[in-house]
């Protein structure tokens, strides 16, 4: 009896490749997910920042800002 490897039946790579899409559909919307996460985070903390600058101003600095 001839002996075949399990990875050279069209059976299993095709059925393998089926379910490696979705897997790697998953993994991209995952990976921006959490970049778009990230990057409100920042953006976040800068205001945060910014608004402890706004309120650290003199009136007359916030005078001259208007």
């Amino acid at each position: 009896m001839e002996t075949k490897e399990i990875f050279s039946e069209s059976g299993i790579i095709i059925t393998l490749i089926l379910i490696l899409i979705p897997v790697v559909l998953a993994f991209i919307l995952v990976i921006t997910k959490v970049q778009a996460t990230i990057k409100s985070y920042l953006k976040r903390k800068e205001l945060q920042k910014f608004n402890k600058y706004l309120t650290g101003l003199s009136s007359e600095e916030t005078q001259k800002l208007e």
